[in-house]
């Protein structure tokens, strides 16, 4: 590449992150700002402002430490919070950055500049770091790296040996961050077989060999999902809780969404407006026997349908697809992705049920063709998406001269569109008053003192405090679990023997609904964050002499426990409560 090329490379890729930088940011900034600057939108995001701070530790072999540490050692407490959430923010920018560099270098300018634009604007990424920061935020562009340097590997030429070790780098540090980088293998794995395939089988017809591998390729995958979907989560439990020391089994039994397959709404909700162009994305990945994004997306899908985590890597195929479509468009794309679009609504209009199970439901449609009341944000956005698209696919029969104006104009608006959806239906893991609740206990409680509060809430009280809760992700313990709904005498005489000092509870987790204590009849909300309800607890007079019921609604009649901090939010009603085991505790 000359330095004229190599101008306009970086120039380009620096517009796309920027882009991508500017939908994040402004995204993090607005909902940071609903909802207090401490807020979170996944509460992991506790675990990592934990490593920044020192407090939680990982292995110096894990890009992540070093991504977080060295802030967490220069800047001060008041702002490093803030600091973790743009870091994610950065680093999903900046993986676009690397999708353009690879797309291009492999299928062309037109389509790496689709890829980085693509990958910008896809809500599951948006989503993935808005006021949060997972290890997938670093394992994603060490995949992307992966990928491209086992394309230069494929490749052969002059620098096959730089390729080979800068493959090898990043899948050893890819590993270190976590498990995706092993998905990605198999991807490779299984894509090697399309070049060795035609290397034996050189002298087949061309369409047919495509063809047949195609065939191949499908029932390989089908294959490997069959295979994965009872054993994947217990190959892989034994290495989390060696490596990171995570009880992915405690998180099973509990049903923890991530372990779950990937659900049918899913699909949509990650991927929106991009639905509709996989259809001649796919053409065009077969027409140009592009095996890769093809073997990428099938994996990646029967990854998906047995884990839910395992969609980062179906979100890179989607990029990848939509990034071929929209490089190959021209009026016949047009046709295709119109007519796969009608076929979409009226399949949502007919039969809702049946396109929600094929993973093709679109929430809206589904909720008109069941006469529910739409919420109105959601059918503003809706109808902007499908206008804004249907101009899109409009866009081959512009005069050429308005046709780059045009399209710079839709995306521009997709792209508020899109951040603006997320921003929706983002709900909060953790507000700004449980921050402040649990700075106030620190200084209320003696460093090294046990509190007990749901297991989720652990990294989260462990960060920003000196007290050790007793269990955490890495510790999930159920018989903890269940005290929730035992009776005060029996909750307290455990806590005591484990050496617990405070008890924490949330209106978060746990809510009853209404109550008819005539019928002695009620209605809950509630998630697996507190354990599942035991069966005997069905009548309101049993649910009123649990420890959680109490602690929430009559802590005025608890005897072994002294309130220590009460806290409600006015608008949202969130209610948080802190006691102390009586004879212990600093206060």
């Amino acid at each position: 590449m000359g330095g004229e090329g190599r101008k306009r490379y970086l120039g380009a890729g620096a517009g796309i992150f920027l882009f991508a930088l500017a939908v994040r940011v402004i995204a993090d900034l607005v909902f940071l700002a609903r909802h207090g600057w401490f807020s979170s939108h996944l509460i992991e995001v506790w675990f990592y402002y934990g490593v920044a701070r020192g407090v939680f530790h990982l292995s110096f072999l894990d890009p992540t430490f070093l991504l977080l540490r060295v802030p967490g050692i220069l800047l001060p407490p008041s702002v490093l919070y803030q600091a973790t959430v743009f870091i994610a923010s950065a680093v999903s920018a900046l993986t676009a950055f690397f999708i353009y560099g690879w797309l291009r270098g492999r299928y062309g300018r037109s389509t790496g500049v689709f890829g980085g634009l693509a990958f910008a604007l896809l809500a599951a990424p948006i989503t993935l770091c808005l006021a949060n920061f997972s290890h997938d935020l670093a394992a994603i562009p060490l995949v992307v790296l992966f990928f491209r340097a086992a394309g230069a590997v494929e490749r052969g030429g002059e620098g096959r040996l730089r390729a080979v070790i800068a493959a090898l780098a990043c899948l050893f540090f890819g590993l270190m961050v976590g498990p995706l980088m092993a998905g990605a293998l198999v991807v490779v794995l299984i894509y090697s077989l399309w070049p060795l395939s035609r290397r034996l089988l050189g002298r087949m017809p061309e369409t047919v060999l495509a063809a047949a591998f195609l065939g191949g390729l499908i029932l390989v995958c089908w294959l490997l999902f069959l295979l994965m979907r009872p054993n994947l989560l217990d190959w892989f439990a034994p290495l989390a809780l060696r490596f990171r020391g995570i009880d992915l089994t405690a998180q099973m039994l509990i049903q923890v969404g991530d372990l779950q397959p990937l659900p049918p709404e899913a699909f949509w909700n990650r991927y929106t407006l991009f639905v509709f162009l996989l259809p001649w994305g796919f053409r065009e990945a077969f027409r140009k026997r592009d095996f890769f994004t093809i073997t990428l997306f099938l994996f990646s899908l029967a990854l998906s349908l047995v884990v839910n985590r395992g969609a980062r890597l179906l979100d890179l195929s989607v990029v990848l697809l939509a990034a071929s479509a929209l490089a190959g468009w021209r009026k016949p794309a047009g046709a295709v992705t119109a007519a796969w679009t009608l076929l979409l609504l009226f399949a949502n209009l007919a039969a809702p049920s049946a396109a929600r199970a094929a993973y093709a439901g679109i929430p809206l449609i589904r909720g008109l063709a069941a006469g529910l009341p739409a919420d109105p944000a959601g059918v503003r956005f809706a109808l902007l998406f499908l206008g804004f698209f249907a101009l899109g696919l409009g866009s081959p029969w512009f005069p050429r001269r308005i046709r780059p104006a045009a399209a710079g104009a839709v995306l521009l608006l997709a792209a508020f569109l899109q951040a603006g959806w997320v921003l929706s239906i983002a709900r909060t893991s953790s507000d700004e008053l449980e921050y402040r609740a649990y700075r106030r206990l620190d200084q209320i409680a003696e460093p090294g003192e046990k509190i007990f509060a749901a297991w989720n809430q652990g990294y989260f009280i462990g960060s920003v405090t000196g007290l050790e809760p007793v269990t955490t992700p890495e510790r999930i313990d159920l018989s903890l679990a269940r005290l929730y709904w035992e009776p005060e005498e029996t909750a307290v005489r455990e806590l005591r023997r484990r050496g617990v000092s405070y008890v924490h509870v949330s209106s978060r987790y746990f809510g009853i609904t209404w109550a008819d204590p005539e019928t002695n009849t009620f209605g809950m909300r509630g998630t697996t964050i507190i354990g599942p309800r035991p069966d005997h607890i069905r009548r309101f007079s049993r649910m009123r002499r649990t420890f959680l019921f109490r602690m929430l609604y009559e802590p005025g009649t608890l005897r072994e426990l002294h309130p220590v901090l009460n806290k409600q939010d006015p608008e949202t009603g969130l209610q948080v409560r802190i006691f102390e085991l009586a004879g212990t505790g600093g206060s």
